[in-house]
């Protein structure tokens, strides 16, 4: 999960450097993989949010099913920056 978050900001922080360079001639593949960055990053954060719950007294086995649906939508929006990458 770790690494899959790690995998994710620094595609963020790539593309972000990469925007810069492609201003307004951007191809929408380009325009696809932002989207799905940013979204990446909310999800993310998300989980982040769910394993501060579990200090605040709510038992692990609630934590972790909570986890299941955003780790799914991680796993799912990796797999589409990766498409998007591989289409720019």
């Amino acid at each position: 999960m770790k690494m899959m978050l790690a995998a994710g900001l620094s595609l963020l922080l790539f593309f972000s450097t990469a925007e810069a360079a492609t201003a307004n001639r951007e191809v929408p593949s380009m325009q696809n993989l932002k989207v799905v960055l940013i979204k990446l990053k909310e999800a993310t954060s998300y989980i982040g949010e769910i394993s501060e719950m579990k200090s605040l007294g709510m038992p692990e086995k609630e934590v972790a099913r909570l986890k299941e649906a955003p780790g799914m939508k991680i796993k799912q929006l990796t797999d589409d920056a990766i498409y998007a990458i591989h289409n720019l």
